[in-house]
């Protein structure tokens, strides 16, 4: 009988052992989640910050005297910010500044804008391709401040001009080469919020 009571005892204490070891690695998991997500949040914390911060720069900051930038452009989402604006989309502007078409309005109506996504230059719209519906677009002007809603992504041939005709309603609609098709554009369209 006291053998038995001997083994019983035993196997009760294994199991305690057991259970305690088990219920250690649970929490240690546990830990390791909750440090991961507050090092995630950390990450996306900053990114806000940053992205509140640039914002907050693209608001306030005034126009230089340089006659030729007649807007500033901010896409939070790709993390472009006050980007200069000059009319025309010939390559001496598209080298230096996001080119408004030349029978685009940039105070309303279909503001039409173009941008390299790869140059040796500047590449304004290069991770344009990342943006998806309900993302928004920021316009200043030396007037006002308008946001977009991005209505939808598509591509489009590059002789087709149907998303650049003037419109009554407020659209902005960028527009830009895509890698390796060089007989296509990808054709951002936001409307006005």
């Amino acid at each position: 009988m006291k053998k038995h009571l001997k083994l019983i005892l035993f196997f009760i204490f294994s199991f305690v052992i057991v259970i305690t070891l088990f219920l250690c690695y649970i929490n240690s998991f546990n830990s390791f989640s909750t440090i991961s997500l507050v090092t995630s949040n950390k990450s996306n914390l900053n990114l806000n910050l940053n992205n509140n911060l640039n914002l907050a720069n693209f608001y306030s900051s005034n126009f230089s005297s340089n006659d030729n930038i007649i807007a500033y452009l901010s896409i939070p989402k790709i993390s472009l910010f006050n980007v200069p604006i000059e009319y025309g989309t010939n390559k001496n502007v598209l080298s230096k500044a996001i080119g408004l078409f030349e029978n685009s309005n940039i105070d309303g109506g279909n503001v039409c804008l173009a941008a390299h996504n790869r140059s040796k230059t500047v590449s304004y719209f290069r991770n344009l391709w990342k943006l998806s519906t309900g993302d928004e677009i920021i316009l200043k002007t030396k007037a006002k401040f308008t946001t977009y809603t991005v209505m939808f992504k598509t591509e489009v041939l590059s002789n087709d001009w149907t998303y650049l005709q003037n419109e009554k309603e407020d659209y902005i609609t960028c527009i830009t080469c895509i890698d390796n098709k060089p007989n296509k554009r990808l054709c951002i369209r936001g409307v006005k919020k």
